[in-house]
């Protein structure tokens, strides 16, 4: 990334695709809310401060229609240390969908784990299907009851165990997939969360696009599944603050020791997120609310 953007300002062309950031500037209003708070500095809660929380979920209640326990959200440096500590933490077999973004799969492998790769194709939008979701997991169950280790893969993430989460003879699976220009249908979700329910999947749903559909409208994994999805999102697409780096996680209660684990892994890694920047999002989303409408 750092050679990508010397060559850019040295003057060269280049058609980037590897990162996602928006050609437009912040909402004034936010950028007026930042100055507001500049001058705050001091160390905030780990989950974020409850204005910031609550604003998240009076947003998605908005425009999502979803129910959000604001004790359930983790505000983050950003998603993509979120996703990160989610992953050091979950204990189980990571199941990731191709083509994807690059980084998940470094981060899974810097978490210790290795992925197991799922295949989509041109034929289908790129998109998983359940039909993909039950084969992997029944060849897995059947390697693991005959075999009794997936080879080194598996063999490598059962040494790997985390303080916070018992580990159970159960197998869980975690489901990470990136948007690959489309977006998927409810009746799509619908039946995807069937076939993860059915095989005790965990998703995890980066939504960090949602805002930005041609229609104002998206359906998200938790409306069909809401016991076994942990949806990450932010504010660096849709309010053009990238370089802000604030994100959030949302764990449904089903998830409590998962959440604990990413909780207690955040106070002894970041400490917080950006002290002005949550005061300046809270400002919009929660205390000048009509700005959302």
């Amino acid at each position: 990334m750092d050679r990508l953007k010397t060559l850019i300002n040295s003057g060269e062309e280049i058609t980037h695709f590897a990162f996602g950031q928006s050609p437009f500037p912040p909402p004034e209003v936010l950028v007026e809310a930042l100055r507001e708070h500049s001058q705050k500095y001091s160390y905030l809660p780990i989950k974020g401060t409850l204005e910031l929380r609550k604003g998240i979920s009076k947003m998605h209640s908005k425009y999502d229609q979803l129910n959000m326990d604001p004790e359930k959200i983790i505000v983050g440096p950003g998603t993509k240390e979120l996703l990160f500590l989610i992953l050091n933490a979950f204990n189980g077999v990571i199941l990731l969908a191709s083509p994807t973004w690059t980084t998940y799969e470094q981060q899974c492998n810097l978490a210790g784990q290795i992925p197991l790769v799922l295949k989509t194709d041109e034929t289908k939008g790129w998109k998983l299907t359940p039909q993909t979701i039950t084969e992997v997991s029944s060849k897995f169950t059947f390697r693991i009851r005959r075999k009794g280790l997936y080879g080194k893969h598996l063999l490598h993430i059962l040494r790997k165990f985390s303080t916070w989460i018992k580990f159970t003879s159960n197998f869980y699976y975690s489901f990470l997939c990136a948007t690959a220009g489309t977006c998927y249908t409810a009746e799509e979700l619908e039946d995807l969360s069937a076939s993860c329910r059915e095989n005790r999947i965990l998703v995890i749903s980066d939504e960090i696009y949602s805002r930005l559909t041609f229609n104002d409208h998206y359906d998200t994994m938790l409306h069909f599944y809401p016991e076994g999805t942990i949806m990450t999102n932010g504010f660096s697409k849709w309010a053009s603050v990238g370089g802000w780096r604030l994100g959030y996680a949302y764990f449904p209660p089903s998830l409590k020791t998962l959440f604990d684990a990413v909780y207690k892994s955040a106070s002894n890694t970041y400490s917080c997120a950006p002290t002005p920047m949550q005061y300046a999002i809270a400002q919009i989303t929660y205390i000048k609310y009509n700005f959302l409408i």
